[in-house]
C-alpha cells in the first residue's frame, strides 16, 4: 500500500516539477509521519519521472509536528492585524472580533 502510493505521489511530483521547473519541492503535512514507508518509492518515480535537465531538483522533507497546526491557527487569528483593512475598523477591533466570534466583539475589554 505504500509502496503503491510512494510511487503515484512520485509521479505526480514529477509531473509538477516538469512543468513548474522549481528549484526545490519541500514535502510536509501529517503524511510525512509515514516517510520511512514512502521514501524509496517515492523517490525512484520521482526521478524517473523528471525530464533529464530537471534531475538535480532537490526532494527535502520537513518534519510534521503539531506546533505546525498551532501556527496555522494562530496567523488565522492574526491575519487582520498585519494585511491591510478592506473596511474601516481598526485591527486590533478586527482581532477582538475573531477571537469573540460573530456578534461579541465588545465584549473584550481593551
Amino acid at each position: 500500500l505504500y509502496a503503491d502510493a510512494g510511487r503515484a505521489l512520485g509521479r505526480a511530483l514529477a509531473d509538477l516539477v516538469n512543468v513548474l521547473a522549481p528549484e526545490l519541492v519541500l514535502l510536509s503535512g501529517e503524511g510525512m509521519l509515514g516517510w520511512a514507508h514512502l521514501a524509496g518509492p517515492v523517490e525512484e518515480s520521482f526521478r524517473s519521472g523528471l525530464f533529464p535537465p530537471l534531475r538535480g531538483v532537490q526532494l527535502e522533507l520537513d518534519p510534521w509536528d503539531d506546533a505546525k497546526w498551532a501556527c496555522g491557527a494562530a496567523s488565522l487569528v492574526l491575519r487582520p492585524t498585519f494585511a491591510p483593512a478592506l473596511h474601516d475598523s481598526r485591527p486590533d477591533e478586527l482581532v477582538r472580533a475573531r477571537l469573540n466570534g460573530p456578534g461579541r466583539a465588545e465584549s473584550v475589554v481593551a
